[in-house]
């Protein structure tokens, strides 16, 4: 069983790149902390800066898509005001676990 992080570990790890991998699910995780601590224009700000770190420092700077980013920044937003309930990233994806499944574009979702 892995060891899940906590907000701290995840967003130092992060930030300092020293994270050893970056699934879909923690970036889900991230932008839903980084949108409750910061709001949507800081935390869009933040995660532009630090994915393009992350994949510089990581050696795969093509896997950093602005599009996407904001995409699924928006999207993330978009289920926390639709569930204000669930104020922790763990009981949003409980609510919409269609936010795991990163094969499926944004636009989809929203559809």
């Amino acid at each position: 069983m892995v060891e899940m992080l906590s907000e701290e570990e995840l967003v130092c790890g992060f930030e300092e790149g020293s994270l050893r991998e970056f699934p879909h699910a923690s970036h889900v995780r991230l932008t839903l902390i980084y949108l409750r601590r910061h709001g949507r224009d800081e935390a869009l700000q933040r995660l532009m800066e630090g994915l393009r770190k992350f994949v510089a420092l990581k050696g795969v700077p093509e896997k950093f898509h602005v599009t996407l980013t904001r995409a699924w920044l928006d999207l993330l937003d978009s289920a926390r005001r639709a569930h204000p309930e669930a104020e922790q990233p763990e009981a949003l994806v409980q609510a919409c676990p269609e936010l795991l499944d990163k094969r499926c574009p944004p636009p989809l979702l929203l559809a």
